[in-house]
């Protein structure tokens, strides 16, 4: 985990946005975070906001993406596959 924001904390809820390496179990800092408070902890929601050089800011609905203009919001193949590429294997 390499970042960690409190973005809004409302009893009992608290809402915070966590930059982490792939393989982080959210959940688990979640428990530990409640262990530590000695009160208990879970996620009520779980939310990627990205991955790689994807980002959910970038992403559009469903219904945004008419018939007639679904080709143009797509990601080049060649983005894609590098994506694919630097994930599985982080030093090529």
């Amino acid at each position: 985990m390499y970042g960690n924001t409190l973005s809004e904390y409302s009893y009992p809820y608290v809402h915070c946005l966590i930059s982490c390496s792939s393989g982080t179990y959210i959940r688990s800092i979640a428990h530990d975070i409640g262990e530590r408070l000695g009160t208990g902890a879970l996620l009520a929601e779980l939310r990627r906001t990205a991955i790689g050089p994807f980002d959910v800011r970038e992403a559009h609905t469903v219904a945004a993406i008419r018939a007639d203009t679904w080709k143009e919001k797509c990601v080049p193949f060649e983005k894609l596959r590098m994506a694919v590429i630097s994930a599985l294997f982080p030093d090529y």
